[in-house]
């Protein structure tokens, strides 16, 4: 069922915020626009903010009213929304000559993450600290407490799993469904040797 149209221009990315209670719209002209769905039918254009480029990905917070941009000159930006006639920068990232991409929040909302791309290297920024650089990274996962957070790698024909910033031992391969925490806050995952023998899963207790 539509309930509304929203008429803006060149949309690139649209993010809900975790209550549905807010909508973001990166634009091409630098700017990321924000609707109140307090009423559904009837959104409400609350004030933009706005990037140094085209905002390239987005995310709000699952936690609170909290707006996160990247954009395509490596820059991330972090807003305040508690008062969203208002919004507050409270934090701004920059890596020169850098992609952005996989921009999330913790499930707690206190901690920012995106991985960022430059001369063929990839890595993990977290609350604006970039950490070690790989050929690929995929699948950054917050544990449930967002205290911690795993992403898979790859460096050298090995793959592996890094633990808030540490590589765990090296495999031929990481199976792409992990690494995953569960809700005890275990971190699992499973790796495959090239013979083809596949390890038992990989687990390391992080409670």
């Amino acid at each position: 069922t539509e309930l509304a149209v929203l008429d803006t221009e060149t949309p690139q990315i649209a993010r809900f915020s975790a209550d549905s209670g807010l909508l973001s719209i990166g634009i091409a002209q630098n700017e990321v626009k924000v609707w109140s769905l307090a009423d559904p039918e009837h959104p409400e254009q609350l004030p933009s903010v706005t990037t140094d480029s085209n905002p390239s990905v987005t995310a709000m917070s699952p936690a609170g009213p909290m707006l996160a941009a990247g954009t395509d000159r490596g820059t991330v930006s972090v807003w305040d929304l508690s008062n969203v006639q208002e919004p507050k920068l409270i934090h701004e990232y920059h890596q020169s000559q850098a992609a952005v991409y996989g921009l999330n929040f913790s499930p707690d909302g206190k901690h920012w993450a995106c991985v960022a791309k430059r001369e063929g290297k990839k890595f993990l920024v977290v609350d604006g600290t970039a950490g070690p650089a790989y050929e690929d990274i995929a699948n950054p996962s917050y544990s449930p407490d967002g205290k911690h957070i795993a992403h898979r790698a790859a460096m050298a024909d090995k793959e592996m799993v890094v633990l808030d910033g540490k590589p765990l031992p090296a495999w031929d391969m990481v199976l792409d469904n992990g690494p995953t925490f569960r809700s005890d806050g275990t971190l699992e995952y499973a790796g495959m040797k090239r013979d083809g023998r596949t390890g038992s899963p990989r687990e390391r207790s992080i409670a």
